[in-house]
């Protein structure tokens, strides 16, 4: 029997984040293979985050969730192809977290995973995650979109790279 609950106060782990860093590297191979002219972008990836109330509930354990949110930041200024638009969808599927209500009737058995994908100024990337994490924070704070802005009220928590999971960006 599903788990239903508009929100979830379930407490997310290391592992928890590892799942969702599965779920949002098949997505980003599926958009590389339905797009090609997306490909060049895969050099150019920041980082992987989970963002918004899901990220400040593994933060303050107080927030509930709703949903995931994870964006995929990309070293690059606007490029149309790129479009910083909402990406795809999947299901965490059962699990502690349960289900919305509303998406029950969509078919998930699970917390919706909403999927983005940012452009957030060209840089040269490299290997530190101390670079990455900087590239992140200046876009946060530089305020420029409505996007950028509402991310840095929330929380964002690395999934990748590695040695960027779990970290409080």
């Amino acid at each position: 029997m599903l788990m239903v609950s508009k929100r979830s106060m379930a407490c997310i782990t290391k592992r928890d984040l590892r799942r969702l860093l599965v779920i949002a590297e098949d997505k980003l191979d599926d958009l590389f293979l339905r797009k090609p002219e997306l490909r060049p972008y895969r050099r150019r990836l920041v980082a992987i985050c989970l963002c918004q109330g899901a990220a400040l509930h593994y933060v303050d354990h107080v927030n509930s969730i709703k949903d995931f949110d994870i964006f995929a930041f990309f070293a690059v200024d606007y490029d149309a192809r790129l479009a910083n638009r909402r990406g795809q969808n999947a299901d965490y599927g059962r699990s502690k977290f349960g289900v919305h209500p509303g998406d029950t009737k969509k078919g998930y058995t699970g917390r919706r995973i909403d999927f983005f994908r940012r452009a957030i100024g060209e840089a040269r990337i490299g290997r530190d995650v101390g670079v990455r994490q900087a590239m992140i924070q200046s876009y946060l704070k530089a305020g420029r979109t409505k996007t950028s802005r509402c991310l840095a009220e929330k929380a964002v928590v690395g999934l990748w790279p590695e040695e960027l999971l779990g970290w409080v960006i």
